[in-house]
């Protein structure tokens, strides 16, 4: 407390003064109540000089009366004094704060523009009227990195700018410093004006300079490198721009606010003929096209109004020679940073190659179209997803698929789940391999019949890339069943060859008996051993001759026949036949037969039978045959049956059936073949060749039919013989039939 009044009192010493009076005022009065010790000679001369006063206050009172006024007096003038110290004290605390407040103000101002300098992007420096740097920011030492050292508050700009060029010398100082020394200070004590120099490092200064009012000068540096290699990379383009304009084969060309032609670079005249003087300044519709499709014209001009991008407007020109050009336009509207409309801006180019290439093009495919459409093979190419791009005439009559709508479909699109499962799992494995793939495939067409095709699969690729793939399918289906028919016909030659050779050691007693009966009779006859009485004898060997030789005759015919039809030179001569009336021929061969076997003979007929288009004395080989093998296989009291139905699904069939000793199932296929012999005690009883089973399986498959067995050891055979229903002559075009006889048995 004493320290702070102590500060106080120091700082106002008037205060002081009087406090000190007012302490010596005080010390006075204790003196005058105490009493003065001359105080009678004080009084004793009073009365002298003024005379005696009246009796009415004694000394004392008079003194103490005295003291007291005069104490008022004093207490008022002191206090009167001590008002004008606080006054004054107050408004020195007042002005102590004022100047606190200013100063604070100062430092904060001072700061803010230090960090005003500071965040300025250019450089900054501020030197006084005697050249003295007075502050910068550090992007302007940034700038003059080699003498940042020197540049600090009180350094001389002469000193900086020297040190600056003698430790990193400005290309336009060299050889002469201190001449570019006084150039710069000229500069700097005149300034005016912007000016660049160029580093040695590479990089562009652009500084200003002015004078302030206190003489003072103010600088401004910033780096513009990125604007000068801006400005290099616009003049390069603007050469580059001058260059392509002028070597390209396109032209360019804009118009203004107003949709008028205001620039054609020069390639525009040469290609067109037309002088850019006849259409700067004029609009589209003043110009015109001559020959321009009419609504490509229309929407030119629409886009032009609406201000919109526009592309590949074509259009034909008629060039100074007669010859048709055609010219391709491109458009894009500029528009002002407000997003006021500017103009157009565009190229055209000559696209009349093009044009003769394209329709060159599509001569072409209407040729490559033509060629795809009459290959007699389905074609078709895939994209790398699998998507049909185009398939040809024959993949359409093939599949019922349509040319104008496969594109972009994959098979599930087009085909039943199950096959189209099939056909994609293909295209997955040659979009793994990219390998060209062979195969034979079995695939219905478009009415459900199941074709054999040779499927051939190949990739596509283009810049060495997959692109897709095609496939070509050729039909095989009669190749293949020829093929099949070949390796039937090669198994059967070659069966045909084992049993020729059990054939001749099996049965040569067969051609032997007959030769052997012939040359016997024959010479008994020839030598005159029955005499001249022995006509009938003589007839009965004639007879047997007949007999032997009609047998031998029989052989010799089965065995062309097979023979025939193994080279495929016999083909049926085909016939309407009269079905009840052939088996009724048959039966007049076969009765007698049977009596002498003890067989009894059954035929049915279903219904109203048809007429039957095939080979008649084929058709009467193939009963007789299989009626004959149910004779001679069956004992004495057993029966053959001839059963005879029609179906429109069916086709005719004939089944010949008997009670006789049957056929074991793995012998079918051996009774089948030519030659063939299946070892039993009958078979060795009966004479045959072993030609009547295979001989009737080959007539009826050449009228496209077949031959199937059924059959039981013991019990009997079942053979049944088909004709397709194709061979059935329908009733109203085929002649009038007699009617089908009932049931017979003999």
């Amino acid at each position: 407390m004493r320290a702070a009044f102590f500060n106080w009192a120091r700082r106002g010493g008037k205060g002081v003064r009087i406090l000190g009076v007012m302490a010596t005022l005080l010390a006075g009065a204790t003196v005058a109540f105490s009493g003065p010790a001359r105080a009678s000679d004080h009084f004793a001369g009073f009365q002298a000089w003024f005379g005696a006063s009246a009796s009415s206050w004694s000394m004392p009172q008079l003194l103490l009366a005295g003291a007291g006024g005069f104490l008022v007096v004093a207490a008022a003038l002191a206090w009167r004094r001590y008002r004008s110290v606080v006054r004054l004290n107050t408004r020195l605390r007042e002005s102590l704060a004022e100047h606190k407040l200013i100063k604070d103000d100062l430092i904060r101002a001072t700061a803010q523009l230090e960090d005003a300098i500071e965040a300025i992007s250019d450089g900054f420096v501020l030197y006084d009227a005697d050249e003295r740097l007075v502050i910068c920011n550090s992007r302007y030492k940034q700038l003059h990195p080699l003498a940042a050292h020197k540049i600090i508050p009180g350094a001389n700009f002469e000193d900086i700018i020297r040190t600056a060029v003698e430790v990193g010398p400005h290309p336009s100082a060299i050889g002469r410093v201190d001449e570019w020394v006084e150039e710069r200070l000229s500069q700097f004590r005149h300034p005016g004006g912007q000016h660049e120099y160029h580093l040695s490092d590479g990089r562009w200064l652009r500084y200003s300079e002015q004078k302030t009012s206190h003489g003072g000068t103010i600088g401004v540096r910033a780096d513009i490198t990125p604007l000068k290699r801006a400005e290099d990379a616009l003049r390069e383009n603007e050469a580059r721009f001058r260059d392509i304009a002028t070597s390209a084969s396109d032209w360019f060309w804009e118009m203004d606010e107003h949709l008028r032609f205001t620039y054609f670079s020069d390639r525009f005249s040469e290609v067109t003929g037309v002088a850019e003087i006849q259409l700067l300044g004029k609009t589209r519709q003043e110009t015109g096209i001559p020959n321009v499709d009419e609504g490509m014209w229309r929407q030119h001009l629409e886009d032009l109004d609406a201000h919109r991008p526009f592309r590949d407007f074509v259009h034909p020109r008629t060039s100074q020679n007669g010859e048709t050009i055609w010219l391709s336009i491109n458009g894009t509207p500029f528009f002002s940073r407000d997003g006021a409309f500017r103009g157009y801006r565009g190229t055209g180019s000559d696209i009349t190659q093009q044009k003769r290439t394209e329709f060159l093009l599509r001569e072409s495919e209407q040729r490559l179209k033509a060629i795809l459409d009459h290959v007699p093979a389905a074609l078709f190419l895939k994209d790398t997803e699998a998507r049909y791009l185009l398939i040809n005439r024959q993949f359409q009559e093939w599949f019922g698929i349509d040319p104008m709508t496969v594109s972009g479909k994959t098979a599930h699109d087009l085909f039943p789940k199950e096959r189209a499962e099939r056909y994609a799992m293909g295209d997955r494995k040659m979009l793994a391999t990219w390998q060209v793939t062979t195969d034979e495939v079995l695939i219905p067409d478009h009415t459900g019949r199941e074709r054999s095709f040779v499927l051939t699969k190949f990739p596509i690729f283009n810049a060495g890339k997959p692109a897709g793939f095609g496939g070509v399918m050729i039909d095989n289906t009669e190749h293949a069943q020829a093929n099949r028919e070949l390796r039937k016909s090669e198994n059967r030659a070659e069966m045909a060859n084992r049993t020729k050779s059990e054939f001749m050691a099996n049965m040569s007693h067969e051609l032997r008996t007959p030769l052997n009966a012939i040359i016997g009779f024959s010479e008994i006859l020839k030598s005159g051993m029955l005499g001249p009485d022995s006509g009938e004898k003589s007839l009965e060997y004639a007879n047997d001759i007949f007999v032997s030789g009609q047998h031998l005759l029989d052989l010799i015919n089965d065995i062309l026949d097979i023979s025939k039809i193994e080279l495929g030179s016999e083909k049926p001569n085909d016939v309407e036949i009269a079905v009840p009336k052939l088996v009724a021929s048959i039966l007049v061969l076969m009765r007698e037969r049977a009596r002498g076997a003890g067989v009894r003979i059954q035929t049915n007929f279903q219904g109203d039978l048809p007429l039957l288009c095939a080979d008649e004395r084929k058709l009467k080989q193939i009963l007789i045959n299989l009626m004959s093998n149910g004779i001679k296989f069956t004992h004495a009291g057993g029966q053959v049956t001839l059963d005879v139905r029609c179906g429109p699904e069916s086709g005719y069939e004939f089944v010949v059936s008997d009670t006789g000793i049957g056929i074991a199932p793995e012998d079918i296929a051996t009774a089948l073949q030519p030659f063939g012999q299946i070892d039993s005690d009958l078979n060795r009883k009966y004479t045959g060749t072993g030609l009547g089973l295979p001989l009737a399986t080959e007539l009826t498959e050449m009228h496209g039919g077949s031959l199937d067995i059924s059959s039981k050891p013991g019990v009997g055979t079942a053979i049944t013989v088909r004709f397709p229903a194709d061979r059935i002559v329908p009733p109203n075009e085929s002649k009038a039939m007699p009617p089908t006889p009932r049931n017979t048995a003999n």
